[in-house]
């Protein structure tokens, strides 16, 4: 290889290893800008200007301040009124029980599937059970209860289960261990 080949080379490695470092700078701006909400540009002003003031502090090596910028107080305002407008919804949808029930259902039929189905049937038959007995539009089996048949893996579910079931006013029933 010439001089001049070799030369060729090392500046391009040398330009792409340059362009690799502002990519990552660049990078590095973006993850640390506050990220704010809405399209309006007082916010998107005010964070530009929290990341100066704060690119500004690094270079005279001052420490950080915990004092919080209003730009960051809006948006922690923001998301305590989305919190607060969910935690009013979850109360509203609470669902009146027309209805309780504790029963033991009989899994051991599902010991007649193939070994590999057992679980699966076994929930079938419990959905099958609430829906004959409670006269069920839909059957919620909650996760306390599908861990318990899963518990010892698919082909073994246990043989009789002791469930609470309520039913609420649209005809929903949700399954509960009965402990």
């Amino acid at each position: 290889m010439g001089k001049k080949a070799l030369k060729k080379a090392t500046d391009e490695v040398d330009e792409e290893e340059s362009e690799a470092e502002e990519k990552a700078e660049e990078k590095a701006e973006a993850e640390a800008k506050p990220k704010v909400k809405g399209k309006g540009k007082a916010k998107v002003a005010a964070a530009d200007e929290t990341l100066e003031e704060a690119s500004e502090a690094k270079a005279s090596g001052a420490e950080k301040k915990p004092v919080a910028d209003e730009a960051e107080k809006e948006i922690f305002e923001e998301k305590s009124e989305v919190a607060q407008q969910f935690e009013a919804a979850e109360g509203a949808k609470e669902e009146e029980i027309t209805e309780e029930r504790t029963y033991v259902v009989p899994l051991s039929r599902a010991r007649f599937a193939p070994p590999v189905l057992r679980a699966k049937r076994a929930i079938k038959m419990l959905r099958v059970f609430f829906t004959r007995h409670m006269k069920a539009q839909e059957v919620v089996v909650l996760p306390e209860v599908n861990d318990i048949i899963w518990e010892k893996g698919i082909s073994q579910p246990p043989r009789k289960l002791k469930i609470r079931a309520t039913k609420s006013i649209e005809g929903t029933v949700t399954l509960y261990l009965a402990e």
